[in-house]
């Protein structure tokens, strides 16, 4: 589930964030992502307690951003899904994030390469953080991003989760963009 397109202006509010110091458009974008997420769920009321588990950044641009746009919107959607308001008006989920993965890889970034290339920079990038590793099976996932492209690194992101027993119900983004 996305909240759009990336030519629809969300680029630019993504761009502004990791790369103009804007974090905090991210709190705004994540909450909106708590309304889709509770229409996505609606009918699947099985699957209320959900983990949210950013895609993470690798560590060294995570310090250069001075946060992670995942992380950072996993934890504007938990608030929003679980505040009184969201409740009221009919959202039953219960989220918490759970940063289980770690990125073990740095590659360039996805966005400067061509389609083709997205996927083997992203193999093998992804791994449970092992204190999380016996906690996982059986868990009801939402992966969080701020992009989906070519759904390379969301597959990547997924192996480990799969690979554990967890469940991935839902992928949530604020963009859609095409490679």
């Amino acid at each position: 589930m996305s909240l759009g397109g990336y030519r629809d202006g969300l680029g630019e509010l993504i761009r502004s964030a990791k790369f103009g110091g804007a974090m905090r458009v991210l709190d705004v974008l994540g909450a909106a992502l708590a309304d889709g997420v509770c229409r996505a769920l609606a009918d699947m009321p099985e699957h209320r307690h959900l983990w949210l588990v950013p895609v993470p950044s690798h560590p060294r641009r995570r310090a250069a951003r001075g946060d992670d746009p995942s992380l950072r919107l996993a934890r504007a959607l938990a608030r929003r899904a679980s505040d009184g308001d969201h409740e009221r008006a009919g959202c039953a989920v219960r989220a918490r994030v759970a940063e289980v993965l770690r990125r073990s890889g740095m590659g360039p970034p996805q966005s400067r390469l061509r389609p083709a290339q997205r996927a083997s920079n992203v193999a093998d990038a992804f791994e449970l953080e092992p204190r999380w590793r016996a906690r996982v099976d059986g868990a009801d996932v939402v992966l969080v991003d701020d992009v989906l492209t070519s759904g390379a690194t969301i597959r990547s992101a997924a192996e480990p989760l799969h690979s554990a027993g967890a469940v991935v119900r839902l992928v949530a983004v604020v963009a859609v963009a095409r490679a």
